[in-house]
């Protein structure tokens, strides 16, 4: 589903998209207490997971052709560094505050990853272009 969304919106637009269904997800599971609405808000924000990640690892590894491996180590190495790194903020927050604080906390640095890796997005495709000619 991401690669056609991405063929016919570009990289750029799919970074934002995800960002603000991240967003509006996580931001669903602070304020709801409907089942429905948390099952929703979980789906959507497995969808802006699904698309902010794919796209990730396929620009680093687009962008260095020479080290797709190394590209796909350091995903995947970050991704265990944030999750353990993530599990343990977490635990602070639900000793310190309330679970769904997790959540727009969480909804906030959806959208912050979404609009960086937009920018990021926009700026490695001028710099292919200017590389081109």
């Amino acid at each position: 589903m991401a690669p056609r969304f991405k063929m016919r919106a570009g990289t750029v637009v799919l970074f934002i998209t995800s960002g603000i269904i991240g967003f509006l997800a996580t931001f669903t599971l602070f304020i709801s207490r409907n089942i429905i609405l948390i099952s929703v808000g979980l789906f959507c924000f497995g969808v802006a997971f699904v698309f902010l990640q794919s796209t990730l690892v396929t620009m680093a590894q687009n962008k260095l052709p020479q080290a797709k491996g190394t590209a796909m180590s350091m995903t995947s190495f970050n991704m265990f560094v944030g999750g353990s790194l993530g599990t343990m903020v977490n635990a602070g927050m639900i000793n310190s505050y309330s679970t769904s604080d997790i959540y727009l906390v969480a909804a906030v640095l959806l959208l912050a990853v979404g609009s960086v890796s937009a920018m990021f997005a926009k700026r490695h495709a001028v710099l292919t272009t200017l590389n081109a000619e």
